[in-house]
């Protein structure tokens, strides 16, 4: 069962349950922590840019506590493992990803029944990615879009609109 289909099948009972609002609560993250990250990052090889920028938010701001647990499990994941741990990190933080990506529930269902090649352009459009000023066609054909790190972009860019770019594409852009 792909990483997709399981979130999708975690949220049916969350889709038949009356709408709420989905908040955050205020992100908050330590500017200098995040500014030794954003160095760290234009000094290393950009397949590493993803794992470490996760790992530079989870040390460096306030996450709920799901969300901070998957995004730290992240580095140590084996790549064949990291979809199914970002699904089943989505699903533990809904509120976020609702907060993230104006698709919402939605779009993870659609998401659910794509082929992987039409998934990058869906999520970049349905969650509006544009926002963050990094160009789909950055993705290139050696990358995917991350739903984990759309919710962690969108953290950030929360507590600092002018966070950096790199940081950004960095949490948004995953090696396939």
């Amino acid at each position: 069962m792909g990483a997709l289909t399981l979130l999708a099948t975690l949220l049916l009972p969350i889709l038949a349950a009356p709408p709420t609002v989905a908040t955050t609560g205020g992100p908050g993250c330590n500017a200098e922590t995040i500014a030794i990250v954003d160095e760290a990052l234009s000094k290393m090889r950009p397949e590493r840019h993803h794992t470490f920028a996760f790992r530079g938010v989870a040390e460096s701001c306030t996450l709920p506590p799901e969300l901070d647990r998957g995004t730290r499990d992240m580095e140590s994941a084996p790549p064949d493992r990291r979809a199914m741990l970002e699904a089943k990190t989505i699903s533990a933080s809904l509120p976020q990803w609702m907060d993230a990506c104006p698709g919402g529930i939605e779009t993870l269902t659609s998401l659910a029944r794509m082929a992987p090649a039409t998934r990058s352009l869906a999520l970049w459009k349905q969650c509006n990615m544009a926002r963050f000023g990094v160009p789909f066609e950055a993705v290139g054909k050696t990358n995917t879009l991350s739903p984990l790190g759309l919710v962690l972009a969108h953290w950030v860019h929360s507590w600092n609109p002018k966070a950096s770019p790199r940081l950004v594409k960095a949490l948004l852009i995953a090696p396939r």
